[in-house]
C-alpha cells in the first residue's frame, strides 16, 4: 500500500528509486526512509527498489509508513542481466515516469534503465566524492571510473549531497552541470532530551563514570572517516594534559576495526576507548543525548548525515574543515572545525569543549538552529520535487 496521500491531492509522478542495498549504518539508505514519504506530500509516490539483500535491512522501516520495497534479491551487484530484467519486469507491470539512482550500484542501473525505456527521464545521485582528490590508481578502481564516464554521461539529470561533490564530478567528468541537493535529517525523529537517570544509565552501560567527559563518534570504520587521528588527538591529550575522555565508536563494522583498536592498545587507550557495531537509529540518538560531544574527524566527508543529526539534537560537535561538513556548518559556528588529519587541531578542539562549559552551550545551540532552518527534510524533499518538476518539464 502506498504513502497515504493527501487530502485532495493528485499524484504528478511515480518514481522507481533504485539502491544496491538498505543496509543500516549507510547515510544513503537512512535518508531514503526519511526522504520518501516526505516526497508524497508533493506528488510524488516513490518505490524503493534494493538490489541486493542485507542482513540488516532497514527497509522495513519505510514500510512501515506505508512505503513499496522491491528486493530482487541479486547475489552480486555485478549481475547486470540478472537485475536489469527484473527491473524491466517491474516497469512492464507498473507506470513510472523517473528512475531515480543512488550511490554507484543504483547511479548505473538507472542510467541503463533510461537507455532501454526511452520514454523514462532518469536522475542519478552521488553521494560520496568522486576522483579528484584520489585519482584511481587499481584496475578496479579505473573500471569504475570507466563505468560512470561511460554509462552516466547521458542521464536526463546529475544531481549532488553537496557543492563539494559537483565540483568534484563536474572538475575530473566535465560535466557541464551538476545540480547540488543537499541531504535532510527528519526533526519529527528527534527525541527530547534525555533525564538525568536515563542519561546517567547510558553513560555508565559504556564505563563513563559521572564526572567523566564522553565522546561519540558515528561513523563506519574505514580510512577516511578519522578515527586513527582522534585516536592520536587523544594520546597527545593524555601524554599533555594528563586527561582522557571517554570514547563511544558506534558505525558499519569492516576489517579497519581490528587495526583500530589495535592502535588504541599500542597507544594505551584500550581502557578509555570502546569501539562497537552501528545501532539501529533511536539508540544512535540516545547515546548522541547521553554524551559531551560528537566528534566526527573525517579525511574527506560528501556530506555528514550523522553530523547533522548531532547538531539537530542540541549535541555540541566538532568536525574537519572538509567538503560538505564545511557547507552544513556555513558561518553558524554551530560546530569546532579543526583541521582535517592534524591530531593536535582535534585535541584542542575537545579540550576546549571539556574545559569551557559556556562554549559547549553556545556551539550546541547553534548548531540545532543552523540544521532546523536550512537542512530539515522537509527542506531536502522541496529541492527534490522542484528538480523533479524541472526534470519533466513543468513549473512550480
Amino acid at each position: 500500500m502506498p504513502y497515504p496521500q493527501q487530502s485532495g491531492e493528485k499524484s504528478k509522478s511515480r518514481i522507481l528509486c533504485v539502491t544496491q542495498d538498505l543496509g543500516r549504518g549507510g547515510g544513503a539508505e537512512q535518508l531514503l526512509v526519511g526522504l520518501l514519504p516526505e516526497l508524497r506530500n508533493h506528488g510524488y509516490e516513490c518505490e524503493l527498489v534494493a538490489l541486493c539483500d542485507w542482513p540488516d535491512d532497514i527497509g522495513y522501516l519505510l514500510e512501515e509508513q506505508g512505503g513499496i520495497v522491491h528486493r530482487l534479491h541479486l547475489s552480486h551487484r555485478w549481475h547486470f542481466l540478472a537485475g536489469i530484467r527484473k527491473l524491466r519486469a517491474l516497469i512492464a507491470a507498473r507506470p513510472y515516469d523517473l528512475v531515480w539512482g543512488h550511490m554507484f550500484d543504483g547511479n548505473l542501473y538507472a542510467a541503463i534503465l533510461g537507455w532501454l525505456v526511452p520514454r523514462m527521464k532518469s536522475v542519478i545521485t552521488f553521494h560520496s566524492q568522486g576522483y579528484s582528490e584520489s585519482p584511481p590508481q587499481t584496475f578496479k578502481q579505473r573500471l569504475f571510473v570507466f563505468l560512470e564516464k561511460t554509462v552516466l554521461t547521458r542521464t536526463t539529470a546529475k544531481v549532488a549531497v553537496s557543492a563539494a561533490v559537483a565540483r568534484d564530478f563536474e572538475t575530473y567528468f566535465g560535466w557541464r552541470e551538476v545540480a547540488v541537493v543537499h541531504n535532510g535529517v527528519v526533526a519529527g525523529e528527534v527525541p527530547p532530551p534525555l533525564n538525568e537517570a536515563r542519561r546517567a544509565q547510558i553513560r555508565a552501560e559504556h564505563g563513563a563514570l559521572p564526572d567523566d567527559f564522553m565522546i561519540v563518534t558515528p561513523s563506519r570504520y574505514i580510512p577516511l572517516k578519522g578515527h586513527s587521528v582522534l585516536l592520536d588527538a587523544l594520546d597527545i591529550l593524555n601524554r599533555e594534559k594528563s586527561w582522557l575522555p571517554k570514547l563511544v565508536g558506534r558505525g558499519l563494522v569492516t576489517p579497519f576495526l581490528d587495526r583500530l583498536r589495535a592502535r588504541a592498545a599500542e597507544l594505551g587507550l584500550a581502557g578509555a576507548v570502546e569501539f562497537g557495531p552501528t545501532l539501529p537509529h533511536d539508540q544512535i540518538f540516545s547515546l548522541m543525548q547521553a554524551a559531551d560531544a560528537v566528534v566526527i574527524p573525517s579525511l574527506r566527508e560528501a556530506f555528514g548525515i550523522a553530523a547533522a543529526e548531532a547538531m539537530l539534537l542540541g549535541i555540541p560537535v566538532v568536525l574537519t574543515r572538509v567538503g560538505g561538513f564545511v557547507e552544513l556548518v556555513g558561518d553558524s559556528e554551530g560546530a569546532l572545525m579543526t583541521a582535517a588529519g592534524d591530531p593536535r587541531s582535534l585535541a584542542e578542539a575537545i579540550w576546549s569543549l571539556k574545559t569551557d562549559p559556556d562554549l559547549r552551550r553556545r556551539v550546541a545551540e547553534r548548531g540545532r538552529a543552523r540544521i532546523a532552518e536550512n537542512f530539515e527534510m522537509s527542506v531536502c524533499a522541496s529541492k527534490w520535487a522542484r528538480l523533479f518538476d524541472r526534470v519533466r518539464g513543468l513549473s512550480r
